[in-house]
Formats: structure tokens, sequence, C-alpha cells
């Protein structure tokens, strides 16, 4: 997939958040736009567009259990 095609779509993603005090953890959902997916870290990088602060999010592609917005329509569509 090209990549100016990925950065600046929009996601909704739905990613576990693992406890760092005991077993299990958390399901956190954000919903962004793609900066960077880094192939080598295994990572997505997220623009931070809501709320103050220029943080951006950076979630573990191991760690998404959910994935939806403009870039799954995009390949949905191209796809087919």
């Amino acid at each position: 997939m090209n990549r100016a095609v990925v950065i600046g779509r929009s996601v909704f993603l739905t990613y576990f958040v693992p406890d760092e005090r005991k077993d299990g953890g958390r399901y956190d959902s954000v919903t962004e736009e793609i900066k960077k997916i880094d192939p080598i870290k295994r990572q997505i990088v997220l623009t931070k567009t809501v709320g103050r602060g220029g943080v951006n999010a950076t979630i573990d592609i191991d760690k998404v259990v959910n994935i939806t917005g403009e870039l799954v329509d995009y390949i949905d569509e191209t796809i087919g």
C-alpha cells in the first residue's frame, strides 16, 4: 500500500493496555489520524487531534483488537 494513502487517514482503534503491576489490563479506544506506521517496531503512531497538548499516541500493532475508519473503508473499496 502506498505510504501516502495511509498518512492522515482517520482510524478508530480499540487496543489492550496491560496493567503494569498485575496480570490483566484494560481496553482503550481512540479516534485519531495516522501519522506513521512503523513495520519494524510494529507500531502505529497517531497524530493528536483531540484535546490539548501535542503528544502523539503510539500503539503496538499486536495490541490492536479492532480497527475501523477511513483507512479500512479505503482498503475495502480498493481491494474489493
